[in-house]
């Protein structure tokens, strides 16, 4: 479970739906958005850590939202929630960065689980950055030393 408040993001028109995830994460901050517009509008004010986007939406598409969203942030944790396993929104999904594809109905418990994979995904990203300074400390080192080595030459 996270050890942080998370902030979280809920694009979805269903009542019932949007009820049930909110109802996982209530020891989080979220925030809902029942169309497309309002849904561009929160992630542009909050870069949420988790976005919840249901694909059918009454004035756009959210596979559009999540293209917008992996544009902004290619590391963005984004989930889609649907009834439709067609093919071609699955691919577009896996295309524009989607880290899971849920169907409906789902299950809270299905919900909870996002924020297992969530964690997963987070500590992935923090032990790659801590490689990734690593990695430039010892160049810097090295660069310095071999910077030393012509500073001392005559």
């Amino acid at each position: 479970m996270a050890t942080f408040d998370l902030d979280i993001l809920i694009v979805e028109d269903n009542h019932t739906y949007r009820a049930l995830i909110l109802s996982a994460f209530k020891e989080h901050n979220c925030r809902t958005a029942t169309t497309y517009q309002e849904g561009v509008d929160l992630y542009n004010s909050r870069k949420p850590h988790i976005s919840f986007l249901d694909i059918n939406l009454p004035d756009g598409n959210g596979l559009d939202l999540l293209k917008i969203i992996t544009d902004d942030d290619p590391q963005a944790y984004c989930i889609i929630l649907t009834g439709s396993a067609a093919p071609e929104d699955v691919s577009r999904a896996q295309t524009y960065g989607a880290m899971e594809y849920i169907l409906k109905p789902f299950t809270a418990t299905r919900i909870q689980e996002t924020l297992d994979h969530f964690e997963i995904y987070r500590n992935k990203l923090i032990e790659i950055a801590c490689d990734e300074d690593e990695i430039e400390l010892s160049l810097a080192k090295k660069f310095a030393h071999s910077k030393q080595k012509i500073d001392k030459q005559p």
